[in-house]
């Protein structure tokens, strides 16, 4: 079962929800699937209803669905904001188990890997996985843009 969950649901906001979507799939993570909201459920969560949503919200979309986890038997870890933190901090969380939605700069992703090649905003991304090989350290990156309407991206 994937995690992926897109940006593009069909919902007004649609373009804009790659956050709220980075979300669902952080929820869908921590509770084996039992708790899958949409992206427009997110949003609606964090009190954001228009426009791009703020990453300073995110956590309040995240902990909404806190009893719905608990009723399915998760407890979920609380959402934090934590602006700055470096390239090891996020290394450490995903090889102790730990996953994470980030925003990233969409203008630094090489045009092979993007979802969108026409955007090169900031954009939100989730990611759960890390693993070493030979040098070079690969993080599982799920790209709410990657929603298969080209082809050849992982």
């Amino acid at each position: 079962m994937t995690y992926f969950v897109p940006q593009l649901d069909g919902s007004k906001h649609q373009g804009d929800n790659c956050g709220p979507a980075s979300i669902a799939m952080a929820l869908r993570w921590s509770t084996a699937h039992k708790v899958a909201p949409t992206p427009s459920e997110v949003r609606r969560a964090m009190g954001d209803p228009i426009g791009g949503t703020n990453i300073v919200d995110w956590p309040k979309g995240y902990d909404a669905f806190a009893d719905d986890a608990k009723a399915d038997g998760f407890v979920l870890r609380e959402a934090k904001y934590q602006p700055g933190r470096s390239w090891e901090d996020l290394l450490g969380v995903l090889a102790d188990g730990g996953a994470m939605c980030l925003v990233i700069d969409y203008s630094r992703v090489p045009d092979h890997l993007k979802g969108d090649r026409k955007f090169d905003g900031y954009h939100a991304v989730f990611v759960s996985r890390i693993r070493e090989r030979g040098t070079a350290t690969e993080l599982r990156v799920w790209d709410p843009l990657c929603d298969g309407r080209r082809s050849g991206i992982p």
